[in-house]
């Protein structure tokens, strides 16, 4: 059910992008320019955890 829900909200975003920027192209461009920031700040997140190089508490 929430992965439905997931899919939908998302088809929802970029339709509303796509009529925001008149475009289709450019909505996939602002897509990714978002996402290309926060994919290598999750991948750094996750280095750091599995070098144990943050400090949290519970492991």
């Amino acid at each position: 059910m929430t992965n439905t829900l997931g899919g939908l909200i998302g088809l929802l975003a970029f339709s509303g992008l796509e009529r925001a920027f008149q475009n289709g192209i450019r909505a996939q461009k602002f897509i990714n320019f978002l996402a290309v920031p926060a994919t290598v700040r999750l991948i750094l997140l996750l280095v750091l955890l599995k070098m144990n190089l943050l400090q949290v508490r519970y492991q």
